[in-house]
């Protein structure tokens, strides 16, 4: 290991998930004041290293998540250092994360990072909440505004994604982690063998034994590796998921399932390859074309093609692409069936309910009052009862499954976002008016919605939109999408 002994410069490798970060932070400035060193900040997703490395994350396993819960309290309470559990957890660390990317000079990171960390660590501030980290920068005097615009802007987005990939190709497998030189200290725990190596009394260096270890550790560490490039491909290795994505839709319920969902991943910085979309033209019958139902005998959309696979059925393609691309919208602890089984709710009971509902409302012109009288009614009792349900599922969460959004909000969303066109009343349902709200302001849900739909008429149809769809709404409504 090369050691500059003048002025040693490391690298701080960081996710503000980790309370285990937070701990590092707190010791960090007295590190590097007892050793002259400088330190470079690297903000990084933590969840694309689990990726990576094809780890779980420490509360995806209960009996670890326990364990942790009391090591990290014990090192608050030896460090002396004020430790409060944040407003939720785990929570999206991505505006911070942005925020922190946004260029700056590096003592304005510095401020910038201290006053997030101990924000979100020892006073409780909600780090996924834009209002609350707003109000913590405007407290600490930095310009909220400026520093906002500047995170939801794209040169912040494409720094974190670079900066998590500098460190895997490094090899840093979890945070924090502090690289002197060559080499990688994990977690705040290697801060004593840190600071030996910064003092030039690493006793790697002089143990026989321990060279000895590490030669024999690593011959048969290459011994295996090479084993496994013998091996022929697993099936897990066939995987497509570095395949092109297609993608027939249509700016409908159902099709904007799927549009959210990539634009979502997009957020999170998934590796995500290139998507194709092809909007559908419902009114002209195209998802009826032999073409199309060669492709996807349902005939109906959404419909996507990746690699080899073909899925159809919206709830389907959206646990598809979330196993494909694994991330907290489907997680992969005991959460994951709470999310599934709001997923298949959707699917089995409100599309349902809401798409039968504004059929008889807004479509079916040529059947006589009388006749959609008894379904007018049913579907809209069933449709108020779903919105009880919801209403009470979403009593103090801020989404369907907690603290984050899941497909199953990604799913649900789109057909009570069109509670008005179907004439289901929603004014008394704060709880889903306030998710609602919080959902349109992603940035990604923005974008998805946005997926074929009319220049301008994102949240409002035009007149002639209103006009054409009703003219010919018996066959959208029977026949366009599942």
């Amino acid at each position: 290991m090369t050691i500059n002994k003048s002025q040693p410069a490391l690298r701080f490798y960081f996710d503000y998930i980790s309370p285990n970060a937070y701990l590092a932070w707190t010791q960090l400035s007295e590190l590097m004041a007892r050793h002259n060193a400088t330190v470079e900040l690297v903000p990084v997703l933590f969840t694309g290293l689990l990726r990576a490395h094809k780890q779980m994350g420490p509360a995806e396993q209960p009996v670890k998540s326990a364990w942790m819960s009391r090591n990290i309290a014990r090192k608050a309470a030896m460090l002396n250092v004020p430790l409060m559990p944040p407003a939720h957890h785990p929570f999206n660390p991505l505006l911070v994360l942005r925020l922190s990317s946004v260029e700056m000079p590096a003592d304005e990171r510095w401020r910038l990072v201290d006053v997030l960390m101990r924000g979100i660590w020892a006073e409780g501030v909600h780090a996924g909440d834009e209002a609350a980290i707003r109000q913590l920068l405007q407290d600490n005097e930095f310009d909220a505004d400026d520093l906002l615009a500047k995170a939801n802007g794209d040169e912040p987005r494409a720094s974190l994604r670079a900066q998590t990939e500098q460190a895997i190709a490094a090899g840093v497998f979890g945070i924090p982690t502090t690289q002197y030189a060559d080499e990688m200290f994990f977690g705040y725990d290697d801060f004593p063998y840190l600071e030996m190596s910064l003092s030039g009394q690493d006793p790697i260096n002089s143990s026989t034994q321990a060279q000895q270890w590490l030669d024999a550790s690593w011959t048969a560490s290459s011994q295996r590796r090479e084993i496994s490039e013998q091996k022929p491909a697993s099936k897990s290795a066939s995987k497509p998921a570095a395949a092109p994505i297609e993608v027939w839709t249509a700016p409908t319920p159902n099709g904007w399932k799927v549009a959210v969902l990539i634009e979502e991943m997009r957020e999170l910085g998934l590796p995500l390859p290139p998507v194709t979309v092809h909007t559908v033209d419902l009114m002209a019958g195209e998802q009826l074309q032999p073409e199309y139902l060669a492709m996807n005998p349902n005939g109906r959309i959404p419909f996507l093609k990746h690699g080899d696979k073909t899925v159809f059925e919206s709830c389907a393609i959206l646990q598809y692409l979330a196993e494909q691309f694994p991330s907290p919208l489907l997680p992969a602890n005991e959460s994951r069936w709470q999310v599934l089984q709001w997923l298949y709710w959707q699917a089995a009971s409100v599309g349902p309910a809401f798409g039968n509902r504004q059929s008889y409302m807004r479509y079916m012109d040529n059947v006589p009052d009388e006749q959609k009288a008894h379904p007018l009614a049913r579907f809209l009792a069933e449709a108020r009862r779903l919105a009880a349900i919801a209403e009470q599922q979403l009593e103090g969460r801020d989404y369907f499954c907690g603290d984050q959004i899941t497909i199953a909000d990604i799913a649900i969303y789109p057909w009570f976002r069109g509670w008005k066109w179907s004439k289901v009343d929603m004014t008394d349902r704060p709880n889903i008016l306030a998710w609602m709200k919080r959902m349109r302001a992603r940035p990604g849900v923005g974008r998805g919605l946005a997926w074929g739909a009319p220049e301008g008429e994102v949240d409002q149809w035009s007149e002639s939109t209103k006009a054409r769809y009703a003219k010919g709404g018996a066959s959208i409504a029977t026949e366009n999408e599942s």
